[in-house]
């Protein structure tokens, strides 16, 4: 209903749709999931992954958009027939265009899709080895902002 909605919305599903494809490619059902209900055309695992990353990828990236000015009130505009409020096409472009600059660790050091392959790998590993499994933990620190928690490996390949 509002422009920072829509912004964090567009980014919960982009980062949803990663996160599905992944899953798919490790040969795990993105539908079947641990702690979103399961219900139809859900893709709950994927929600499962990806709320750890909620914050530290898409509320982190919309919130620098708009305290730069990247992003601004003229960038959206409303549909007459719900009231819902979209990015223009050229300003969805642009939103895109930073996301994926985002994803790749050019706007930050973080090479996020190369964590979320991690994260996903990890997972698959865990369940078909029946070994614990423990999920991605955000931690600002000047010198790491990725961490995960102790005792977890580094890589699962």
């Amino acid at each position: 209903p509002d422009a920072l909605n829509s912004l964090l919305s567009l980014g919960y599903t982009l980062l949803t749709q990663e996160v599905t494809s992944l899953l798919e490619s490790t040969g795990l059902d993105p539908y079947l999931g641990f702690l979103h209900q399961i219900d139809y055309n859900r893709p709950s695992l994927a929600l499962d992954v990806i709320e750890p990353f909620r914050y530290p990828i898409v509320d982190r990236f919309v919130l620098r958009l708009v305290n730069r000015g990247q992003v601004k009130p003229d960038d959206f505009q409303t549909a007459e027939s719900n009231h819902a409020v979209h990015l223009k096409p050229s300003s969805l472009k642009r939103f895109l265009s930073e996301y994926e600059m985002t994803m790749l660790g050019r706007r930050e050091p973080y090479e996020w899709r190369a964590v979320l392959v991690e994260e996903v790998r990890g997972l698959a590993h865990a369940l078909r080895e029946r070994e614990q499994f423990t999920a991605f933990r955000f931690q600002p620190k000047a010198s790491s902002g990725l961490k995960r928690q102790e005792g977890a490996e580094a890589s699962h390949e």
